[in-house]
């Protein structure tokens, strides 16, 4: 079974998921990991505080928040 890992800017911040638990717990790691992006569930996208653009819809693999780049990637 392929596990995955979600990383910020490479740095392991979750690891052994399933695809399902990594693509589920990607947006609220962004949120908690992250200055200034929310994470809304109801429309499962991650938008920027200030200017309300949305910076990623779920099934995103990639995150760019500012400075950082969150990602799941395969370990």
């Amino acid at each position: 079974m392929r596990t995955y890992k979600i990383t910020k800017n490479s740095k392991d911040l979750k690891t052994g998921l399933t695809i399902e638990e990594a693509t589920n717990k990607l947006f609220p790691i962004v949120e908690d990991f992250s200055n200034g992006y929310i994470y809304d569930n109801d429309n499962e996208t991650i938008y920027h505080e200030v200017d309300h653009k949305t910076i990623a819809e779920k099934g995103d693999m990639i995150v760019v928040a500012g400075d950082n780049v969150f990602e799941i990637v395969e370990e």
